[in-house]
């Protein structure tokens, strides 16, 4: 069978098959614009300094992950016009293994222009306030640049760099160490403030240079890797004419609404759910949007563990997985039974612990979205069939029971979809999804089963 579209990924609707239990948990963060409210607050804040800052935009020209990246436009005749962003990290050195940035030179520089790409990484000894300016100044440079990809630049607290001791009225209490770790011999629990990652010198020099910033990567002990994702922030698109009977998505009259299927139609109908609009805090977008990921082609991380049945695969290994790929092979039938968990708030952030180890969202943990107006919907995932040597299910069932609680939805779901080798498979195209697989069962707590007959009152 080919490996395209109609392939489907098991979980939340569509989820991870096979994740290494061994892999750091890590979580990718969406950037559209400043994330904090204030300097030393948590988050980004671009181009604080307004006297000296130079126009930049998050657009889709380029991008090293996503869609987009940030671009700085080309620097005026202005000299001290630069570009910066700050991330008020606040951080022990000790907690802090890394730091990387990606960076690309337009088309108003050449190579030599790589060290006007560069990140300073602001550190205060434990003696120090740890939200002072800095004590030690670490000044990062590329040591390579290019006009035609991007190149990634990485901060390590284990190497010397080019360092800067503060002086005048609030001076380091020492001289600062070549190597960022070392300030932790001098004074214990030293603690790095901030970090920025700058375009341009404040020198004539830069006149004229533009170029591209993406996937900044926090590496850390205590909460492991945090991916800043920057992109173009697209407002949603405007709600089609909506129906007003279940007459109306009949005969497929769905379509003209918008919806990709009679269910979805019906189910506004009958719950003013409308899983048209392209909001985070909308559960019928958010599998929208798993089915994007997937059709975007994401690499998985991959072993010989199928979520739930870890201890199966462990012990029959060589019946099931006999290449040790980390697939079952062509033929073999498995099962699988997990959780997953996803929350959101009315102000668009969202939460998505996927069940084997990865954190998406826009934030990283629940405990970040407004408590006030939280929604959390926890998922249980069964399913049954055949992988055939890569991660893609290519037959059997898969059950997603869900329940809501919250500000925005107290119901409970039940999703059973099955594939066209399955005998409950009609081939109903008003409830096809991923192509050859279907809904057998759509149901909504009060509601009943979407998929017909139908049973409601009204119509």
């Amino acid at each position: 069978m080919s490996r395209n579209l109609h392939k489907i990924v098991v979980g939340g609707f569509a989820s991870i098959l096979f994740l290494s239990a061994s892999v750091a948990s890590a979580s990718t963060i969406v950037v559209t614009g400043n994330t904090s409210p204030a300097e030393n607050q948590p988050g980004w804040m671009f181009n604080r300094d307004t006297t000296t800052s130079n126009p930049f935009e998050f657009n889709n020209n380029k991008h090293s992950i996503g869609t987009g990246s940030l671009y700085v436009f080309p620097i005026g005749a202005t000299s001290s016009n630069k570009f910066i962003a700050e991330n008020f990290i606040n951080a022990p050195i000790a907690d802090v293994n890394s730091v990387s940035y990606d960076f690309f030179i337009g088309s108003g520089g050449d190579l030599s222009d790589k060290d006007q790409f560069y990140m300073n990484v602001y550190a205060n000894f434990g003696v120090s306030d740890d939200l002072k300016f800095y004590d030690c100044r670490y000044a990062v440079l590329p040591p390579t640049g290019s006009t035609t990809a991007f190149t990634t630049v990485t901060f390590d607290p284990t190497v010397a760099y080019q360092v800067t001791t503060r002086g005048g009225a609030t001076p380091s209490p020492f001289a600062c160490p070549a190597v960022p770790a070392d300030m932790d011999l001098m004074s214990s629990s030293s603690n790095i403030r901030m970090f920025s990652v700058s375009v341009g010198d404040t020198s004539a020099s830069d006149v004229g240079l533009d170029g591209y910033l993406d996937r900044v990567v926090v590496n850390r002990d205590s909460n492991g890797e945090t991916v800043y994702d920057f992109e173009r922030d697209v407002p949603p698109p405007p709600t089609p004419a909506s129906p007003t009977t279940q007459s109306q998505c009949k005969n497929n009259g769905w379509q003209a609404y918008g919806f990709k299927n009679q269910g979805q139609c019906v189910r506004y109908i009958e719950t003013g759910k409308d899983s048209r609009v392209a909001s985070a805090s909308s559960i019928g977008s958010f599998f929208g949007s798993i089915f994007s990921w997937f059709a975007d082609g994401i690499s998985l991380v991959a072993s010989t563990i199928v979520p739930g049945k870890q201890k199966q695969m462990e012990k029959n290994i060589n019946n099931i997985d006999a290449d040790a790929n980390g697939y079952p092979d062509v033929g073999k039938e498995v099962n699988g039974k997990y959780t997953s968990v996803y929350a959101y708030d009315a102000t668009d952030n969202w939460y998505w612990d996927l069940g084997d180890g990865r954190i998406n969202g826009t934030v990283t943990s629940i405990s970040l979205l407004d408590s006030a107006t939280l929604t959390t919907c926890n998922y249980q995932v069964e399913y049954r069939g055949a992988f055939n040597n890569d991660p893609f299910l290519d037959s059997g069932w898969i059950i997603n029971n869900i329940k809501c609680s919250g500000y925005d939805d107290n119901n409970a779901y039940n999703y059973l979809i099955v594939h066209e080798t399955d005998p409950r498979y009609r081939g109903n195209p008003d409830w096809a999804v991923w192509g050859t697989w279907e809904y057998k069962t759509n149901t909504q707590s009060g509601f009943g089963n979407f998929v017909r007959p139908i049973k409601h009152t009204n119509n």
